[in-house]
């Protein structure tokens, strides 16, 4: 049985979860399996999607779906922030090779990612003036 079919094989509970701050309620049903190629048991948990089921999976057999539902739910905001640094930042193209340096470089890049997210998102629906920013590195 493919792990998406687990949705029709078995009757789905509902689960209220916590996703980016707001509590949503899902569809989602969860079982410890075996993988085939895989050894140790994991913890399978199918949400019902819109278009198709979301599947995720766990070694953790501790967790519970909600817990594993948040989890991977910040971990992908997180991915999202990581490609933006690489695409718009230049994060992924340094080529400097002190330790340093690197970090430095790591600090700046969140530094300016943070400021456009700030600027762009404005604070409470009010504008923000990035002209109005005053920065004094330590360096």
């Amino acid at each position: 049985m493919r792990n998406a079919g687990l949705l029709k094989e078995f009757s789905p509970q509902k689960i209220l979860v916590n996703i980016y701050g707001k509590q949503a309620e899902v569809e989602a049903v969860e079982r410890k399996v075996f993988l085939r190629g895989f050894q140790p048991q994991v913890k399978v948990v199918v949400v019902a999607g819109v278009k198709e089921p979301i599947i995720f999976l766990s070694t953790d057999l501790s967790l519970s779906a909600a817990q594993i539902i948040e989890i991977y739910s910040s971990r992908f905001s997180i991915e999202l922030a990581i490609r933006d640094l690489k695409q718009h930042f230049g994060l992924g193209d340094y080529q400097c090779y002190l330790g340093i340096a690197i970090e430095r470089f790591v600090q700046l890049t969140n530094v300016a990612y943070s400021m456009r997210s700030f600027i762009s998102n404005g604070t409470n629906g009010t504008t923000v003036d990035a002209k109005s920013f005053n920065f004094e590195f330590g360096f």
